[in-house]
This record gives C-alpha cells, structure tokens and sequence, in this order.
C-alpha cells in the first residue's frame, strides 16, 4: 500500500464550459460603468476598507479592492462622500465584491 498523497485529481462536478455563449444574465437591472470611491464600514464603524465602485446598477454594483480578506458579508457603503446605506455580497474573489443594495443608489449617484 502506498501511502502517495495525489492533489488536484477530485473534481467538483461542475463542468465549465471554456468557449461558447456567455452565461445567461441573472441582473434585473443592468449595470454601467463607473468610477467612483467608496468607504466600505462595518463593525459599528471602527472598521473600515477603501475601494471603488467599478460598475453599478441602480440596486448593486461590483466593487474593486485590494483584498477581499476580512470583508464581512454585510457592512455599510459610502460612495463619493455620501451615505448609501447597507450593501450585502452575493459573490466575491480575491479583489472584487458584488453587492446587492438594500436600498437604491439616490438618483444623483445613478449613472444615466
């Protein structure tokens, strides 16, 4: 018997396709690109991590920063010095959150 430790061989059994039609957009909204910076604050505010907005859709938007490390799944959003209220995130990597607004992005902060 062989006590080899073999990595990389268990495969989760999602197949992904590497060419092919983009996957089917699940948004209800569609997102525009933006450039803004955002706070995000959590912890009763003695926590805090600056980003910006990459795109964003009137109820979420995808979030550049440096580390997704110690983001917690919900916290309070700031964007461009104004108080957006609380986001949650429905997907991350390594440097990229997607949130989900609880409430609407105010109408001056909505791209048009």
């Amino acid at each position: 018997m062989s006590n080899v430790i073999q990595f990389g061989t268990r495969r989760s059994g999602i197949e992904r396709p590497t060419s092919g039609p983009p996957p089917e957009e699940r948004r209800s909204d569609r997102r525009r690109r933006v450039r803004r910076a955002a706070v995000l604050h959590f912890n009763s505010g003695y926590g805090a991590f600056d980003a910006s907005i990459r795109n964003q859709s009137p109820n979420g938007a995808c979030i550049d920063i440096d580390s997704t490390f110690g983001v917690p799944t919900r916290f309070q959003l700031t964007v461009s010095g104004i108080k957006i209220g609380d986001a949650h995130v429905r997907w991350r990597s390594s440097t990229q959150l997607g949130v989900v607004l609880l409430e609407p992005f105010p109408p001056d902060l909505t791209p048009g």
